[in-house]
C-alpha cells in the first residue's frame, strides 16, 4: 500500500525505513503507520491516513512493560504502528517510531522524570508578547530545549500593535543580535499585521510545536492559522497586558497551509535537565570565544588572554546572556549530579571539605 496519502501528515523516508523494519521483523499481524495528534489518561487519538481513519488507540501490553520512563510513551506528534483496529473498536499501539525530533522537559518535582512534549517536530514556535511579559531569558530557556531535541528555533512576538514601529524594530535587532541564529518574527492578531508571513512559515507536511507563557496569544494565532476559533480565547487583561490562559492538553492541528501545529498549554518556566550538547549549540556564539582563550582551562575571571572578558568589555557579548548562560549550565550540571548520585556523593564531600577548609580559616583569623 503507498504511503501518499501519510506524506501531508509529515511522513517521509526515516519514518518509512524503519516502519518496514518493525514490520518485517513482526510479520504475523498487519500494522497500519499512524500519526497521534491528541491524548488524555492513557488514551490516544490516532490518525491512520491509508486507511482514512481516526480512532481511539491504547498502548499495547508489550509497549507498556518495555516502557522504562514516563517518555517511553506515546506523545502528540509521535508516529506508531497500530493494530487491532479492523473491527470499528479501539486500536492498538504497538510500537512508537524513532523520533526524528521532539520537545521535552523535565517533569514538574524533585525527580529526574522528563515529560515529552511534543515529537516529530521541524519547528519550535516560541511565543511571547510584545509587553512587560517580554524575558529573553525565558526565551534562551526555550531556544536550548529546541535545541536539545533537533528542531529549528523561532521566536514570535506577539501583540505588536501594542509597540511603535521604531520601538518594535529595535526590539527585534536587539533580541536577534542576542539570540544568536535565531529568527525572531512579530505579528498582530488584531491588527493582521504579521500574520501572512506565519502562514508562509509551514511547508505542505512540515510540524511546528507551538509553546510560550499563558496568556501570550498562541490560541489566537492558532485560531487564525486555522481559519476558525476552535480554540477558546479570552480578552486581554488590561491591568497585566495578558490574555487569560484556554488551553489545557496537547493537539495536533492540520491548518491551511497543509502544515501542522502543535498547540501546547501555557506554561511559565520549562524546566531544563542535563544535556552539555545543547547547551552548546544554544550558546555556540560564546562556546566559540571560550576556544579563543589563550588558557584552556581559563575560568573567566583575571586570566590574562580571556576572550570571554574582551568580548564583555568591547560589547561583543552582552553581560545578560553571558550571565544567563551561566546560570543555565549551573542548573544544568545540579541535575546531572542530582541523576548521578556517585557524582552528587563526590560534589557533596568535595563542598564539605571546603567548609571545614573555610570555617577553619575564619576560627584562626578571629583568634590572631
Amino acid at each position: 500500500m503507498s504511503f501518499e496519502s501519510c506524506l501531508p501528515w509529515g511522513w517521509n523516508n526515516f519514518l518509512e525505513t524503519f516502519y518496514n523494519e518493525f514490520c518485517d521483523s513482526n510479520s504475523s499481524k498487519a500494522y497500519e503507520p499512524g500519526r497521534v495528534f491528541a491524548e488524555s489518561h492513557g488514551l490516544y487519538s490516532v490518525i491512520c491516513p491509508r486507511i482514512g481513519r481516526e480512532f481511539l488507540a491504547r498502548v499495547s501490553g508489550r509497549l507498556q512493560h518495555q516502557a522504562a520512563k514516563r517518555e517511553d510513551y506515546p506523545a502528540v506528534g509521535d508516529w506508531v504502528c497500530v493494530d487491532s483496529f479492523e473491527n470499528g473498536g479501539e486500536g492498538r499501539i504497538s510500537h512508537i517510531l524513532p523520533r526524528r525530533t521532539y520537545l521535552k522537559r523535565k517533569s514538574a518535582g524533585e525527580g529526574a522524570e522528563r515529560q515529552m512534549l511534543a515529537a516529530q517536530i521541524d519547528e519550535t514556535w516560541i511565543v511571547s508578547s510584545c509587553n512587560q511579559d517580554l524575558s529573553p531569558e525565558r526565551l534562551e530557556r526555550a531556544i536550548l530545549l529546541a535545541t536539545e531535541g533537533g528542531a529549528r528555533a523561532r521566536v514570535l512576538l506577539s501583540k505588536s500593535d501594542l509597540v511603535k514601529d521604531d520601538e518594535l524594530q529595535a526590539l527585534v535587532t536587539n533580541l536577534e543580535t542576542r539570540l544568536v541564529g535565531v529568527e525572531v518574527m512579530t505579528f498582530s492578531s488584531r491588527s493582521g499585521k504579521g500574520v501572512a508571513e506565519l502562514r508562509q512559515l509551514l511547508k505542505l507536511g512540515e510540524t511546528a510545536v507551538v509553546v510560550g507563557s499563558s496568556g501570550v496569544g498562541k490560541s489566537t494565532l492558532l485560531n487564525i492559522l486555522l481559519g476558525e476559533d476552535v480554540l477558546r480565547v479570552q480578552e486581554i487583561r488590561h491591568d497585566d497586558a495578558k490574555g487569560r490562559h484556554t488551553t489545557t492538553g496537547r493537539y495536533l492541528h492540520r491548518v491551511a497551509s497543509g502544515g501542522l501545529v502543535i498547540d501546547t498549554p501555557g506554561t511559565r518556566e520549562l524546566q531544563i535537565f542535563s544535556d552539555p550538547d545543547a547547551l552548546v549549540g544554544a550558546f555556540s556564539d560564546i562556546v566559540t570565544l571560550e576556544s579563543r582563550c589563550k588558557f584552556s582551562d581559563c575560568a573567566h575571571e583575571s586570566e590574562i588572554g580571556c576572550a570571554i572578558k574582551q568580548a564583555l568589555q568591547e560589547g561583543e557579548l552582552s553581560q545578560e546572556r553571558w550571565q544567563n548562560y551561566l546560570k543555565l549550565g549551573r542548573e544544568m550540571a545540579f541535575q546531572q549530579r542530582r541523576n548521578d548520585k556517585g557524582l552528587e556523593s563526590r560534589e557533596k564531600k568535595r563542598w564539605a571539605k571546603i567548609s571545614a577548609h573555610a570555617s577553619k580559616k575564619s576560627r584562626m583569623k578571629g583568634r590572631s
